[in-house]
C-alpha cells in the first residue's frame, strides 16, 4: 500500500492509460541533425498526474514480423524493488527529479506493475526485455540484495503480452567481477533457470545472452584461452540440455581506430555478434570534456561514428543500440570530474532509432538475427537514476512509448 491506497489500484490505475496514450498520433521520425532536434530546459518539469487510466490490453497497435522494422529489445534495469530508503532511490524520491517516477509508482516489486510495464512495452513495439543480471547480489549490501526481483516477477506473472525476455550479463567493474570458480554454477542456473522457457528470447533457435563488457570477461578469465573456455562450457551445457547452443552478444567499446576490438579478435576470442550498451563511454573520450547540458545530437553523431567504424572493421553482426539519453545527476556521477547530461524528448529518440534501423537496412551482412528484422536495442526501458529511460512517468506520460512506436511499427499506432 502507497499513501493509502492498496498497490494494485495503484497498479490499474497506472494500467488504464495504456488505451489512451497508445491512441495518440505518434511523432514523424526526424534525422539526428541538430537543427531538428529543439533544445529542452535543463531543468525537469514538476510532477504531472497521470494520464486518462486504462486497460493493458487496449493497445493501438498489433504488430507482426510483416510490419516491425527490428525484432528490438529494451534493457531493464532490475534495481527498483528495494525500498524507497536505499541507495538506489538517492536523489530521486521527493526531490527535483521526482518527475522520473513511473505511472505505476517507484517500486517494481509486485506482478501488477511488471505486467503493467509488459503491456506498455507491446505499445512501444517492443519484442523482449532484456534484464540485467547480478550474480549474488546481495553480497553488495542490503541496497543492492533485491537485484533480480523484476525478472522473477516476470516468471511469476501470467500475461507478458507478447514481450519476451532475455538476460544481460553485468560483469563489469570490482562490484560485479565474477570468480571464474562461480561460472560454472552460473552457467547451469541461467540454462535451467532461463534458457530453456518458450518465452525466452532466441536468435538462430539460440538462446540469447548479452554480455555488457567484454573487456571484463578477459580480465575475469585470464585472457582469451580463458574466455573461449568460459563460452565453451557454457555452450557444452547448453546443449546438454537439448538446446542448440546459445547465442552470445559481446559489448565492446569501439574507438574510432577500432584498436581494442581488432585486439579482441585477433587474440582469438569469437563471439556471435557485438553491441555497446550505451555509447557514453566513447563520447567522454572528446578532446575537451564537456560539461553542463549538451545536445542530443552530439550522443548520436558519437553512436554514429562508431557504426560507422563497425562498417568498416566488424568481421561479425552489430546490434546498435538507441541510447535515449544520459542524465546521472540524480545518482551524483560525473563524468571525467564534470557534471553532463543531455537535453532529449520523444522526437529525439525517435530519430535516433530511425537512425540505426536505416543503418542496418544499408548494412545486412552485419545484421543479427533473421533477414530483413535484425535484432535492435533500446538503452534503456527504466535507467531513472542515469536518465535513460521510455517507462512512462509522471514526467513525460506516453511520449517515448508512442514515438518509437511510431517509427519500429510504422502505421500501427492509435486506436483502430
Amino acid at each position: 500500500m502507497r499513501n493509502g491506497i492498496p498497490r494494485h489500484v495503484l497498479a490499474a490505475l497506472a494500467a488504464v492509460s495504456l488505451v489512451t496514450a497508445c491512441a495518440t498520433p505518434s511523432p514523424a521520425p526526424t534525422t539526428s541533425s541538430p537543427a531538428a532536434r529543439a533544445p529542452r530546459a535543463t531543468t525537469e518539469p514538476a510532477p504531472s498526474p497521470p494520464a486518462t487510466p486504462v486497460s493493458p490490453e487496449g493497445c493501438g497497435h498489433e504488430r507482426g514480423a510483416t510490419t516491425a522494422r527490428a525484432r528490438t529489445g529494451a534493457y531493464y534495469f532490475d534495481g527498483w524493488s528495494g525500498p524507497l530508503t536505499s541507495t538506489l532511490f538517492q536523489g530521486l524520491v521527493g526531490g527535483p527529479y521526482r518527475s522520473r517516477e513511473p505511472l505505476y509508482g517507484w517500486q517494481d516489486d509486485d506482478p501488477g506493475t511488471l505486467e503493467t510495464q509488459l503491456a506498455w512495452a507491446h505499445c512501444a513495439a517492443l519484442d523482449f526485455f532484456v534484464f540485467d543480471w547480478y550474480h549474488d547480489p546481495g553480497r553488495q549490501g542490503q541496497s543492492y540484495a533485491l537485484l533480480n526481483t523484476a525478472l522473477h516477477l516476470y516468471q511469476r506473472s501470467k500475461d507478458h503480452h507478447g514481450v519476451g525476455f532475455a538476460l544481460m550479463f553485468v560483469d563489469n567493474g570490482p562490484r560485479w567481477q565474477v570468480s571464474p570458480r562461480d561460472w560454472s554454477a552460473i552457467v547451469a542456473h541461467w540454462v535451467e533457470a532461463y534458457f530453456k522457457r518458450p518465452d525466452y528470447v532466441r536468435v538462430d533457435g539460440k538462446p540469447l545472452l548479452v554480455i555488457l563488457d567484454a573487456q571484463w570477461m578477459l580480465r575475469t578469465f585470464g585472457g582469451p584461452a580463458g574466455v573461449n573456455a568460459a563460452l565453451a562450457q557454457l555452450q557444452a551445457l547448453a546443449r546438454a540440455h537439448g538446446l542448440p547452443g546459445v547465442y552470445v552478444i559481446a559489448g565492446a567499446l569501439i574507438s574510432p581506430t577500432y584498436s581494442h576490438v581488432k585486439r579482441l579478435f585477433l587474440q582469438g576470442v569469437h563471439y556471435d555478434a557485438l553491441t555497446a550498451y550505451d555509447y557514453m563511454y566513447v563520447y567522454r573520450q572528446r578532446p575537451t570534456a564537456p560539461s553542463g547540458p549538451q545536445p542530443y545530437a552530439d550522443l548520436v553523431g558519437t553512436a554514429e561514428s562508431v557504426w560507422r567504424v563497425v562498417a568498416g572493421h566488424s568481421p561479425v553482426p552489430y546490434v546498435p543500440a538507441v541510447s535515449t539519453g544520459f542524465d546521472a545527476r540524480p545518482w551524483g556521477e560525473r563524468v571525467d570530474g564534470h557534471t553532463v547530461w543531455f537535453r532529449r524528448s520523444p522526437v529525439d529518440v525517435a530519430g535516433m532509432a530511425n537512425d540505426a534501423l536505416t543503418w542496418l537496412d544499408t548494412h545486412p551482412r552485419l545484421q543479427a538475427g533473421r533477414p530483413g528484422r535484425p535484432l535492435l536495442f533500446v538503452t534503456a526501458w527504466n535507467e531513472l537514476g542515469e536518465g535513460d529511460y521510455i517507462v512512462p512517468t509522471r514526467g513525460d506520460g506516453f511520449g517515448y512509448v508512442d514515438a518509437l512506436a511510431g517509427v519500429l511499427a510504422p502505421g500501427h499506432g492509435g486506436t483502430p
